[in-house]
């Protein structure tokens, strides 16, 4: 009988579908960043939706240049508990060591790690649920299984498939962490959920979400594939040079098309200010007419750009400067990043980000767009002159 009820216990959790990892509401307060949607190229409205056969995929671009290094957790908005550190598993998952996790964040419901009101969770976090029975601590170290399985599948660089599986056994790290810096992009993440969505930067090596360093929101299809971009200063707290968080949605090639699209990253470094709409060429092929800042290249004909911002261009692969130019009224300023192998190919794709530099310089993150779960997209530095 017992074997019996364990079973019925264990088919009524699957069923259920749910996500655990319940702890205090991580809204804004004194202690972290609040939501700060940034401009989004993704859905628009779209309902968050949840479940096996829904999914997006995106990548963590950290362009801020005071930030640091980052980690990210998510949660479908309007939910009150994060999943993640997403690139970070807990080496000592399981022993319940960490920091209290989202009880710290400060929510309505919080306590200090430690109270009576405060049960660790299955994975070593500590919550603020009421303690559990034992057909919920099940139906939750199921859903929690479940969920961080799908999540853990597609984060990592390839490993052999014993080793993965012991390390998984084990409570180990699946894979070599992931956190972002100044200049880099991520590997893809696919999450099982899509719409809007928050995502809390953390500090590498976290073992919880519990200690955001910003939280932003973003709107992501189904689907789909984002470049999700960190904008703005940290130091700043208000105004165009505040840290803030966009999502761009990203577009294949054609096997006979080459795409280049750039994003206007350049909010301000070192106590300059934004730096205006700009536009991009190398020798003379022009790349991007417009970019505003916070934006992708606006829509035009010539070259043509399409509604997300990807131009439509010739192979380039001889060395050229790209060459960075302001617009409006002000007299104009040319930066010149030296000569440089673009290596666009039919076929390929590529972002440019353009990024504030000290000393009221500009910079290029030059990336390639790879589809892949399994490695950080090729990215380049170039600084301008």
């Amino acid at each position: 009988m017992r074997r019996s009820f364990a079973a019925l216990l264990l088919l009524t959790s699957a069923a259920a579908g749910g996500c655990s990892n319940q702890g205090a509401a991580a809204d804004a307060s004194a202690d972290y960043r609040g939501v700060q949607p940034g401009p989004e190229a993704g859905g628009g409205d779209a309902e968050p939706e949840g479940g096996p056969e829904i999914s997006t995929t995106l990548r963590l671009a950290n362009m801020s240049p005071d930030l640091g290094q980052v980690d990210f957790c998510w949660r479908v908005a309007g939910a009150s508990a994060f999943t993640g550190p997403v690139d970070v598993t807990p080496p000592d998952a399981g022993t319940g060591a960490g920091d209290a996790g989202l009880a710290d964040a400060g929510g309505d419901g919080g306590g200090e790690a430690g109270e009576a009101s405060s049960d660790a969770a299955p994975d070593g976090s500590v919550t603020d649920a009421p303690a559990e029975t034992a057909a919920d601590a099940m139906s939750d170290a199921l859903a929690d299984a479940i969920v961080d399985g799908a999540i853990d599948a597609t984060l990592d660089a390839p490993a052999e498939p014993d080793a993965e599986a012991d390390a998984a056994t084990e409570g180990g790290p699946v894979g070599p962490p992931v956190q972002v810096g100044f200049a880099a992009v991520s590997p893809q993440v696919q999450l099982p959920a899509a719409g809007t969505l928050d995502l809390a930067l953390v500090a590498p090596n976290q073992l919880s979400c519990g200690k955001p360093l910003f939280i932003g929101r973003v709107t992501l299809d189904a689907g789909k594939s984002y470049t999700v971009t960190i904008l703005g200063l940290a130091a700043v707290e208000a105004g165009p040079s505040a840290l803030s968080m966009a999502a761009f949605t990203d577009e294949m090639p054609a096997a006979q098309t080459a795409l280049v699209r750039f994003i206007h990253a350049a909010l301000g470094a070192d106590g300059t200010p934004p730096a205006p709409s700009l536009s991009v060429r190398m020798g003379q092929t022009v790349l991007a007419p417009e970019v505003d800042p916070a934006s992708v290249t606006s829509p035009s004909t010539t070259p043509p750009v399409d509604s997300l911002g990807y131009a439509t261009v010739s192979p380039l692969t001889a060395a050229a400067p790209f060459e960075i130019d302001t617009l409006g009224d002000g007299a104009t300023r040319i930066w010149d990043t030296g000569f440089v192998s673009p290596d666009v190919r039919a076929g390929s794709a590529h972002t440019g980000f353009i990024v504030s530099l000290p000393q009221d310089a500009l910079g290029l993150v030059w990336c390639g767009d790879v589809a892949s779960i399994a490695s950080a997209s090729s990215c380049e530095l170039l600084t301008g002159r």
